[in-house]
This record gives C-alpha cells, sequence and structure tokens, in this order.
C-alpha cells in the first residue's frame, strides 16, 4: 500500500485549482481574437521599383482615427 500523507487532498485541489485558471485564461484568450466584424480586402501588391509582383505578404489594417492596429 501506498502511504497516506495529510495534504494530499490540498495538493490534487491545487493541481485542478490551477488547471482550471489555464484553461480559462486560455479560452479568454481564443475568444477576445474573434472580429467584431467581417471585411475582405483583395488587391494586387508589387514591387514599385521593379513593379513585379510580390507573393506571401502581409498586410496590416490600421484605424484611421487612432492610428493603431
Amino acid at each position: 500500500m501506498l502511504p497516506v500523507i495529510k495534504d494530499q487532498p490540498i495538493r490534487l485541489f491545487m493541481k485542478k485549482l490551477i488547471l482550471t485558471v489555464i484553461c480559462g485564461c486560455m479560452a479568454t484568450f481564443a475568444l477576445a481574437q474573434t472580429l467584431s466584424g467581417t471585411a475582405t480586402v483583395k488587391g494586387i501588391v508589387t514591387d514599385s521599383a521593379k513593379n513585379a509582383l510580390l507573393g506571401y505578404i502581409t498586410i496590416a489594417i490600421k484605424d484611421a482615427a487612432t492610428q493603431s492596429r
């Protein structure tokens, strides 16, 4: 038989509590990434010097009032 530790229920409770808090934080962060509205951006991006098409680029849309993403 395994020896019984006095504070074993407390350790189990703390592990469950920490796991619950971590899962709650992850769910909150995942839900915070949703958009309030949807938008579609279409276009062609070219290099101004060579007038060549650029592939695999990333764009950022900024708020005109606050100049932030």
